[in-house]
């Protein structure tokens, strides 16, 4: 970097500071809202992929990830074991827990039929569930709300006692007896869908289309397709971080618009002084350029740092919320905070540069 563009940034500390905080607060904003919606989408599929199952079977038209209810009979589990293909149909009766202050969904389980489609993986205190009112979580939601076995949890005006702490990286946080779900919640004979276990996995799409053509009324979801599902359903959120880093970029080229064309104002006798030495229009330049790059990469590591910091304290303050900060993210914000101040500063450098060098002697 050019020692004089350095100098520049150092004369003015004030100023360079409240620029890069300007740059710094643009990338933190993008990074931060990028990974807490990144994050939560991908800890839910990864969640959902630890599933031994291969296909999610649900009433046709039926959204997986918006949709409530219990639309079908639990006696389609016999009919769904009779397709050829199919080796297990575990029956999942979804219901909704706000524990927390935070909504939760809630699987209504026949353990031993969920076991057999990985189940909700280990148990690490307590026991696993038998046929009573009674849950299980997972270690995350039992950290965050500090619960042990022995508590009881109170939703849905239903008093449930914690019978078993489980490892995180299931499909959901809280787990009941299906008997217990029909009984108190559901009120019939009914639930929401099937995790299906193919006989192999060469068999995935075959069996997939043996059941749509079976019962039209049902659709066979498979679960490596979850991730476009989830995207697909939540299409918004793409336009959401777009909108967001658009601001954020926009935020970066009017800070160094102002702080450079600031800059090239007061030191219009230093311009000309440069010229009259020699300095051609592509100097004068590219010590503009410089100076707004040298803010632009300080605004990148404080905006970073702070993404960091307040990755930590989202997470310390709602540990229930994943914010994921990735390498590739990074890298982006870098290189459109440096975009922006580059872009930003063309039109000081320009004026700059065309600076005639008698009046900028004379200027005042």
């Amino acid at each position: 970097m050019p020692s004089l563009a350095l100098a520049n940034v150092l004369q003015r500390k004030g100023r360079t500071a409240i620029s890069v905080a300007a740059v710094a607060v643009g990338v933190m904003t993008s990074l931060v809202l990028t990974g807490l919606t990144q994050g939560s989408i991908h800890e839910v599929v990864e969640r959902m992929r630890n599933v031994d199952a291969d296909l999610a079977v649900h009433a046709r038209g039926w959204s997986l990830v918006l949709d409530s209810g219990w639309p079908l009979p639990l006696s389609a589990r016999e009919k769904l074991l009779a397709v050829p293909g199919v080796a297990y149909a575990s029956p999942i009766a979804a219901t909704r827990f706000v524990i927390l202050g935070q909504g939760h969904t809630a699987y209504g389980i026949d353990p031993a039929d969920f076991r057999k489609v990985g189940g909700y993986r280990k148990i690490l205190a307590g026991r696993e569930l038998e046929s009573n009112l009674e849950m299980v979580i997972d270690k995350r939601l039992a950290d965050a709300g500090h619960f042990k076995v022995g508590d009881t949890i109170e939703a849905q005006g239903l008093r449930i006692p914690v019978v078993g702490i489980c490892e995180t990286g299931i499909p959901v946080r809280i787990f009941l007896p299906l008997a217990a779900v029909q009984e108190h919640i559901v009120q019939g004979d009914r639930v929401t869908f099937f995790f299906v276990k193919c006989t192999g996995p060469e068999v995935v799409d075959e069996t997939a289309r043996a059941i749509e053509a079976a019962f039209p009324s049902l659709q066979a979801q498979p679960l490596s397709n979850y991730y476009r599902v989830l995207t697909t359903t939540f299409r918004g959120l793409h336009q959401f971080i777009v909108a967001v880093i658009s601001v954020a970029l926009v935020i970066t080229f009017l800070t160094i618009l102002l702080t450079m064309y600031t800059a090239v104002v007061e030191r219009t006798r230093e311009i000309g002084i440069l010229k009259a030495m020699g300095a051609g229009r592509w100097f004068i330049t590219k010590e503009v350029l410089a100076e707004s790059v040298a803010i632009c990469s300080a605004g990148v590591v404080v905006g970073v740092l702070l993404s960091l910091a307040v990755k930590a304290v989202i997470e310390w303050g709602f540990p229930l919320l994943t914010v994921e900060l990735r390498l590739r993210w990074l890298v982006v914000a870098a290189a459109l905070g440096i975009v922006g101040g580059v872009l930003g500063a063309l039109y000081p450098a320009s004026v700059a540069a065309r600076r005639d060098a008698v009046e900028a002697l004379s200027y005042e």
